[in-house]
């Protein structure tokens, strides 16, 4: 077992799932590479944070907003398949996409023009499908920017969205006041606790073109709010 790794390869969950690797950590839990055992599809599975499990309003926002990403079927947006609670934990099914991500490629610097548009345009499509069903991402960085085999675009983690009533049919359980996201991609009201306006996904745009195209962040410093970060401090 890696550092840090809750879930060993070999290990299977909810009976369907079979792991294989670690992929990442990311903002809410770590992410695998699993096998559907049922379907032989390779799929990623973000597990929660078993620190966060007893924080009933965490639990409730991953489950809820979980479940709303279901109802998002777009080409350029990573695809959910499945929700389950596994042990102590609760698991998220996602689509595997085996093309890294933007934040990989701009580790060599800035990306030619064309791309860089052609990457803009794919996002930009992929969140004006998405602010028409009422869903803020909130957490727009290169990170979750993700290439398939054929690199195509895929926006992932839409795990600190603000997701609107009419999607879940309930009122969301957040902490008024509370800006969670990535400080270095996030607009100033974002930070003061706005999460249902979709100029915050326009604002983290810019930042996220400027690093194409200058190979360089908009901001200069790491400092971060997710619930990851906090879990560090």
């Amino acid at each position: 077992m890696r550092e840090g790794m809750r879930l060993s390869p070999g290990d299977r969950l909810h009976g369907q799932y079979q792991i294989e690797d670690l992929l990442a950590r990311g903002g809410f839990g770590f992410v695998y590479r699993a096998r559907d055992l049922l379907t032989g599809e390779t799929v990623a599975i973000k597990e929660l944070f078993p620190g966060l499990v007893g924080d009933s309003q965490m639990v409730e926002r991953f489950i809820q907003e979980a479940r709303a990403t279901l109802h998002l079927t777009h080409p350029n947006i990573v695809r959910t398949h499945n929700i389950f609670q596994h042990g102590d934990t609760y698991y998220l099914v996602m689509e595997y996409l085996a093309g890294g991500s933007l934040a990989d490629r701009l580790q060599h610097g800035s990306l030619p023009v064309d791309e860089a548009v052609r990457i803009m345009r794919a996002l930009c499509t992929a969140l004006d499908y998405a602010h028409g069903l009422g869903v803020v991402h909130c957490d727009l960085k290169p990170a979750n920017v993700l290439f398939d085999e054929q690199g195509e675009v895929h926006l992932a983690d839409f795990g600190i969205a603000h997701v609107s009533e009419d999607l879940i049919t309930r009122r969301m359980v957040t902490g008024t006041g509370v800006a969670m996201g990535t400080v270095r991609y996030m607009a100033p009201e974002q930070l003061e606790g706005e999460r249902s306006d979709p100029r915050l996904d326009i604002y983290a745009l810019g930042a996220i073109l400027y690093e194409m195209l200058a190979g360089q962040p908009y901001l200069d410093f790491e400092t971060e709010t997710t619930p990851a970060a906090q879990m560090r401090n």
